[in-house]
């Protein structure tokens, strides 16, 4: 006979150890933030995430300014992608009707 085993909890994560959430890797002795490296997250009209190539470069006052735009821009994109994904599940049948760019499909007699 089989015995039934009890449930098992999930193994538990630690908390962070500081209230810094970026990550920082030890790399040859160094520690790197990935944040300083990488820069912040763009996200585009569309939903695909970039990041800004010359991150590593600005100034410190530039960046500043980068992040207050940036993170405005980016709850507004997220707004919309959400309202649009909202929307769709709500009228699946509704995108592609007669939508603007689309090309009519002639109707046969």
């Amino acid at each position: 006979m089989a015995e039934e085993e009890a449930p098992k909890q999930p193994l538990a994560i630690e908390a962070p150890s500081s209230s810094d959430d970026t990550i920082k890797l030890n790399v040859n002795g160094d520690v790197v933030s990935l944040f300083d490296k990488l820069g912040p997250t763009i996200v585009s009209p569309e939903g695909t995430l970039t990041r800004i190539g010359n991150w590593g470069e600005m100034k410190d006052d530039e960046r500043m300014r980068v992040l207050r735009v940036l993170g405005k821009r980016n709850q507004i994109r997220l707004e919309a992608l959400r309202d649009a994904a909202v929307e769709t599940e709500a009228n699946p049948g509704q995108q592609g009707e007669g939508g603007a760019g689309e090309v009519p499909v002639a109707q046969e007699p």
